[in-house]
């Protein structure tokens, strides 16, 4: 999730099939964008405001949407 030049992030997946494989964090990393654009450095430690202020931000997204059944797929509805 993205909030300004800061970006959190609770997986790590690489893309198209890449390293690294999908992998649930235990804790949120973030990343300032604008002096990290590589996202190299977990800044979450020295940030605890913003990472509540997105994780906040997470949440009232979250709970504003609805779970319809798949559309166009009923094998994925017994997931």
């Amino acid at each position: 999730y993205r909030v300004g030049n800061w970006k959190l992030h609770f997986l790590l997946e690489g893309a198209y099939g890449q390293p690294p494989e999908k992998t649930l964090l235990s804790e949120p990393v973030l990343y300032n964008l604008s002096r990290d654009p590589s996202e190299k450095f977990d800044v979450a430690a020295a940030n605890p405001d913003v990472v509540q202020r997105i994780l906040d931000a997470v949440s009232r997204h979250q709970d504003g949407l609805v779970k319809l059944p798949p559309a166009f797929d009923v094998r994925l509805s017994t997931l």
